[in-house]
């Protein structure tokens, strides 16, 4: 099996170990990669927001790493959409308030914070250049002021072997597609 998901931070990739666990002989090549966008974070003043909503772990990283010497504001809530990404919040400190236990989508997140978030409330949402705008779309719906900053792209990796692209182009292998092309 070839696993084509972008390699992470996290060493070794939790896929990776439960495939072999199981006995399934696997690849990893990852054909897509993150790469941070540039950022002028002092057009970002964090104290005016009521929420920072955090879609992807990517999404708390690339936030963080533009964000890492300046103090997070108490009175900012955060949402995010999942386990791994709560992790990851909470990892730099970021106190989660809101964080679905069943689905992990934005639409789950969305009906978490329909009932919170407010008219008039400033919403900071730091995500990828190719998200989707869906909550910041229902969340303008119900007067909140939104604001959507891409702080990372996903893009196609560049760096394959030789080997690799040959694994690629072997038919023998199934496939385990974890990356969304739009």
């Amino acid at each position: 099996m070839i696993v084509t998901r972008s390699q992470g931070d996290v060493e070794p990739d939790p896929l990776m170990r439960v495939l072999h666990q199981k006995g399934i002989d696997a690849v990893h090549i990852p054909l897509v990669q993150q790469r941070a966008i540039h950022v002028d974070v002092t057009s970002i003043e964090l104290e005016r927001y009521d929420w920072i909503i955090f879609t992807s772990a990517n999404a708390v990283k690339y936030f963080h790493d533009h964000y890492k010497a300046t103090h997070f504001p108490s009175s900012v809530k955060v949402a995010t959409v999942g386990k791994k990404t709560a992790d990851v919040a909470k990892h730099y400190d970021y106190p989660v308030l809101i964080n679905p236990e069943q689905r992990f989508t934005a639409e789950s997140l969305y009906e978490e914070l329909e009932p919170r978030v407010k008219k008039g409330d400033r919403v900071l949402i730091p995500n990828s250049k190719q998200s989707r705008d869906l909550l910041e779309t229902k969340l303008t719906g119900l007067g909140a002021r939104v604001d959507v900053h891409a702080f990372y792209e996903t893009i196609p990796s560049t760096n394959l072997t030789r080997d690799q692209l040959s694994m690629l182009n072997n038919p023998i292998y199934p496939w385990c597609l974890r990356v969304r092309v739009r």
